[in-house]
């Protein structure tokens, strides 16, 4: 019935992904202490899923924490999401729990700058023992030359993977000039 974790609308058309009524609850607490800055978020979001031709889903919800520090031109930040079942089939018992962090940091002096972060997410599939898991993984260097144009490198690696089968290991390195103005 209209009780169930999906919302009541048969659609019939889209994906079980394409949220609506969404909602976004969101408190941050931030500041500095002897030259140290710091910052805590917390992330509630909801929203309801479509009814496709008659299959239910689970509604969204997800959870995002996210701490930050920073001192004299160095930044930390570290963020974990939790998702759940969201969008899975709400008959299926054996899939979702979704969760993923991100682990970022940057220093720049001057007109230098330098970065690296990683990212992981995983998910469990039905009838799959092993979980997918996505890993990306960028290190940067910037430059600013003056007057609006910058130089910027980049490493970055991706690789995912649907139960043990390795679906992408890709690693490439770009190069960037921008003009500002």
């Amino acid at each position: 019935g209209e009780g169930d974790t999906a919302s009541g609308t048969d659609q019939n058309t889209g994906t079980a992904t394409d949220y609506s009524d969404i909602t976004d609850l969101v408190i941050k607490y931030a500041g500095e202490m002897e030259g140290v800055g710091y910052g805590f978020t917390y992330g509630y979001t909801t929203g309801n899923t479509q009814i496709i031709s008659g299959a239910k889903y689970n509604d969204y919800e997800g959870t995002m924490l996210t701490g930050e520090l920073s001192y004299a031109g160095f930044v930390v930040q570290v963020k974990s999401i939790e998702q759940g079942d969201s969008g899975g089939l709400v008959t299926t018992t054996d899939d979702g729990d979704e969760e993923g962090f991100t682990a970022c940091a940057i220093y720049g002096m001057g007109n230098f700058t330098v970065g690296y972060c990683d990212q992981h997410t995983e998910l469990k599939e039905t009838a799959v023992s092993v979980k997918n898991e996505m890993d990306v993984k960028v290190a940067s260097i910037g430059y600013d030359l003056g007057g609006g144009v910058n130089i910027s490198a980049a490493y970055f690696s991706h690789e995912e993977s649907q139960g043990t089968t390795s679906d992408t290991d890709a690693d490439g390195v770009f190069t960037m000039l921008s003009f500002g103005f």
